[in-house]
């Protein structure tokens, strides 16, 4: 542990926080565009999001507005700030 470059590796989680930033950087970013373009934005946990995709859809109700993505999230019984949270 001593050998870790301090100023590469975030203390005391280990991960690389230039991977992190961009990460969180990202994820702003999906926010803003889809704030800007549907008037809220959606946040989760990245399998929770790709499995509503797959299996739902989810994509498609988004045009549709946050009480439709809402719905399916309550459904399917992920509306939990740890799997999938809309911020309107």
């Amino acid at each position: 542990m001593e050998s870790l470059d301090r100023s590469v590796v975030a203390f005391p989680m280990h991960y690389v926080a230039a991977t992190r930033d961009l990460g969180e950087e990202l994820e702003q970013r999906a926010a803003l565009t889809l704030m800007a373009r549907f008037s809220f934005s959606l946040y989760g946990s990245f399998p929770v999001l790709v499995h509503l995709e797959r299996e739902h859809r989810l994509s498609d109700l988004l045009p549709r507005g946050a009480d439709a993505v809402r719905h399916l999230l309550e459904r399917e019984g992920l509306f939990h700030p740890f799997l999938a949270a809309i911020h309107d």
